[in-house]
């Protein structure tokens, strides 16, 4: 009733593309198709940017989003001028019309890319095919892109499995220097192969444990993980988790195994402790039985498996997996017998 009293009044009352969002947020279908109606010719003069663009075409229908497009067709591309603006224009557009602007933009896609972030808005709401035109236009520039592992996990999220190898190998040697912080290694293995994962722990051996703060954290950070790269990573960190604990405490692997392993089979606790955070990570508080308590409720660990696994290496990999990727933790049996 109010929009039919105010028909007449509509194109005094909405003069920007603000006011047009805004009158039509609390309107009904029906009322939204009569003030449509009622500024039809009007609707182009209201957009003066992208924004505005994705503005007046937030509560549109797809066909009345298809007339405003028609009309605005030849402008839009000079409404884009950066990678937002071009995110802005396309993100209510039909494949087809996207295409329509992208074709009109040619060479000047490219150029709306300053940043990594504006590498993935761009490739966004490309095809598979734009997006390689893109990135062979942009793959020897994208190493100066990326100054964070922010930005490295913004370069390879649109990208194909064999496109993030191509960037992986060019930046592999300065991955390293863009981790500080378990955020960071999250970000840099998100969207890595297994391969490449352990080729990244590798490289980190020496900061990891540094890197774990709180148990909760890593979790965290296995968890966003795939099984396969959460597996990959455990390796790493097994190695580095026994080699740390030896070396702090003297003691070669055969000693271990003579003098230790047989004597107490959950020593395996004090590794893991120790290591991951010299115990401050806080993965477990006790030790001995209130230790072994948590393995076997909290984190389904078998301690017969633990027991039969033939290194301490592969003692650490079976709990870190149960801890964080239980149905990949294999119950496998011992290869060799334990020594006596």
């Amino acid at each position: 009733m109010v929009v039919t009293a105010l028909k007449d009044q509509l194109p005094a009352l909405i003069t920007t593309a603000y006011s047009f969002r805004s009158m039509l947020r609390d309107l009904t279908l029906g009322q939204r198709t009569a003030v449509c109606t009622a500024l039809n010719d009007q609707l182009p003069t209201l957009i003066t940017t992208a924004h505005d663009f994705y503005g007046v075409l937030y509560y549109l229908t797809p066909e009345q989003r298809t007339t405003v497009f028609t009309a605005l067709n030849d402008r839009l591309p000079t409404l884009i001028t950066t990678a937002d603006s071009f995110w802005d224009v396309l993100h209510y557009l039909t494949p087809e019309q996207r295409a329509v602007v992208i074709t009109a933009l040619n060479d000047r896609l490219p150029t709306l890319i300053t940043t990594a972030r504006d590498f993935q808005n761009v490739l966004f709401y490309l095809t598979p095919e734009q997006r390689t035109a893109v990135f062979t236009t942009f793959e020897n520039r994208l190493p100066a892109l990326i100054i964070t592992a922010s930005n490295f996990r913004s370069v390879l999220y649109h990208l194909t499995l064999e496109q993030r190898t191509a960037v992986f190998t060019a930046f592999e040697d300065r991955l390293p220097a863009l981790i500080t912080t378990m955020s960071d290694f999250r970000n840099v293995l998100h969207d890595l192969t297994p391969e490449q994962c352990t080729v990244v722990c590798t490289a980190l051996k020496d900061q990891l444990p540094a890197l774990i703060q709180t148990a909760s954290e890593f979790g965290y950070v296995l968890h966003n993980l795939t099984p396969e790269q959460c597996a990959a990573v455990c390796t790493v960190l097994s190695a580095i988790a026994v080699k740390d604990f030896f070396d702090h405490f003297q003691m070669s692997k055969d000693s271990y195994w003579n003098t230790v392993q047989n004597k107490d089979s959950i020593t395996i606790e004090q590794i893991i402790e120790h290591a991951l955070g010299k115990n401050q990570c806080g993965l477990f508080r006790n030790t001995d039985e209130s230790t072994r308590k948590q393995l076997i409720e909290r984190y389904g660990v078998n301690i017969d498996t633990l027991r039969k696994l033939t290194t301490p290496e592969e003692q650490i990999h079976y709990v870190l997996m149960k801890m964080n990727c239980p149905d990949k933790a294999a119950e496998k049996k011992s290869s060799r017998s334990l020594r006596s």
